[in-house]
């Protein structure tokens, strides 16, 4: 489409010029003989264009009402928020009304959770209606289901929310409390109250922001996971949209109880062994053991929970390195393969990411935790579509 608008621009303008420089041996009538298709081929580029808004305005309903319905979302939680800031606009109003900011958290993670939910369901009910007006001989068409599932609803919808709320109002939250009513109350109260006041916003905001950004990376994979079930099965002539549905959930749940089996093992084999000992020893064990811990320990931290965190943020850059990468390049097909297997990277990490306990690290490590949170979301943010 956009290669032909250029070309007829280029015709258009190539006409006129041929009738300015024909100007001084033609006569009134010829100019306006020539000249009449330029006026068709301008016609001819208003239509296009017109019918290119009329593509945008034809999506699928169900997509386009999964992005309306995210969009209210969107909105309803960012009022509800700033009604939170009018209630806490003091320091004392926060002390007073901080459980407000707790709600909001809580309220905010419900609808979005519920949000997602709803748009599993009705990514069912696309694939089933897209899959009775498709030509099923034709793969191009086929595949024409999955790519506009994925450009209008993986690639789009998990994002919008990160960058509008688990990112967006949380990163103002932030700045909001923490380096504005509390940084403003430092000499005005006493230090002892700061610290608490300041020690528990932190802690609330932290846990909040990793559930909200749960949410996104669960959204993600599970709805990456129905694209790329739909993809394999349409390649294999299957159509039928529920069983589809049936080999995806009971593929996660395998996957799942492997995830928990070697979650099992690893503490079988690691915190349980390290901390097995006879009761009547049990102390000089214990002094053994806190020492050897300490000889260990990284920055603070255990040696195991670092590696982990560093590969997990090294893996993060060369993915958004490769997504800008990919949505910027002009062939994507070429790219395909290794766009799935960063893909099926991508969530095999993140679910080893979202398994970790907050509860079992120490101070260091949680500290560590949320810092490369924040790196790795703000680096997500930066993907270009």
């Amino acid at each position: 489409m956009k290669v032909k608008k250029i070309l007829v621009i280029l015709l258009a303008g190539s006409v006129v010029f041929s009738c300015i420089a024909c100007g001084s041996t033609t006569d009134d009538t010829e100019e306006v003989a020539v000249q009449e298709p330029v006026e068709d081929e301008v016609e001819e580029v208003v239509e296009e264009e017109d019918e290119s808004e009329d593509d945008s305005e034809t999506l699928d309903p169900i997509i386009a009402e999964m992005q309306s319905d995210l969009n209210a979302l969107i909105d309803e939680v960012t009022t509800e928020l700033d009604s939170v800031y009018s209630s806490t606009a003091t320091y004392d109003d926060y002390v007073e009304n901080t459980q407000l900011l707790t709600d909001w958290y809580d309220d905010t993670a419900d609808k979005f959770s519920e949000y997602f939910e709803q748009v599993e369901s009705e990514s069912v009910d696309y694939f089933k209606n897209a899959v009775e007006d498709v030509d099923k001989n034709d793969f191009e068409e086929v595949i024409g289901i999955t790519d506009t599932y994925f450009d209008n609803v993986v690639a789009v919808l998990p994002d919008q929310y990160f960058e509008a709320v688990a990112s967006g109002l949380t990163d103002d939250i932030y700045e909001y409390y923490d380096a504005g009513i509390l940084e403003d109350a430092f000499d005005t109260v006493s230090y002892d109250e700061w610290s608490a006041q300041s020690s528990d916003f932190y802690t609330n905001w932290s846990d909040a922001y990793s559930t909200l950004y749960e949410i996104f990376s669960t959204a993600y994979s599970d709805l990456y996971d129905i694209y790329s079930g739909m993809y394999s099965a349409f390649f294999n002539d299957n159509f039928d949209i529920d069983s589809i549905m049936e080999d995806i959930a009971a593929e996660k749940e395998a996957e799942a109880a492997e995830d928990e089996s070697e979650a099992e093992e690893n503490t079988d084999g690691g915190i349980e062994a390290t901390t097995g000992a006879d009761t009547d020893t049990a102390s000089d064990t214990e002094t053994e053991s806190g020492s050897e811990s300490d000889k260990t320990l990284v920055d603070g931290m255990h040696p195991e929970f670092k590696d982990f965190m560093d590969s997990y943020e090294q893996f993060m850059d060369d993915y958004v390195t490769f997504m800008n990468k990919y949505n910027s390049s002009s062939d994507v097909s070429s790219m395909l393969n290794d766009y799935l297997d960063y893909m099926q990277s991508y969530s095999d990490l993140m679910e080893k990411f979202d398994s970790i306990n907050q509860d079992d690290l120490n101070s260091a490590e949680l500290k560590y935790y949320s810092e490369v949170n924040l790196r790795v979301a703000q680096k997500l943010s930066e993907i270009s579509y």
